[in-house]
């Protein structure tokens, strides 16, 4: 055993299994990352993400001042996500979404 360290890009086909993972920066495809709009008079928006899993972790993050909770109410493995608010929204509301397996 030992390090290996390697300058450049590297490409793989296949998975990469670690017990730790270090890095400086972490670039997310759009397939697991984007932004979208629950629009006004609105209580949800359905996100297309076929990459999502049943085990899914999927984070929002609004990106338009609102006293609103945006909730992740539901996961469908191979189809996407659902996003809720309680009430209709008042104005819409842009946020940033992403999820990781």
């Amino acid at each position: 055993a030992g390090d290996l360290q390697l300058e450049g890009d590297l490409t793989l086909t296949g998975s990469i299994e670690a017990k730790s993972i270090k890095a400086e920066k972490l670039n997310l495809s759009n397939k697991t990352s984007g932004s979208a709009t629950l629009k006004a008079g609105q209580t949800k928006v359905e996100i297309e993400a076929t990459e999502i899993t049943d085990n899914s972790l999927v984070f929002i993050t609004p990106t338009t001042r609102t006293y609103d909770i945006l909730t992740v109410t539901e996961t469908n493995k191979g189809a996407g996500f659902v996003v809720e608010d309680y009430f209709p929204a008042e104005e819409d509301i842009e946020f940033n979404w992403f999820f990781i397996n």
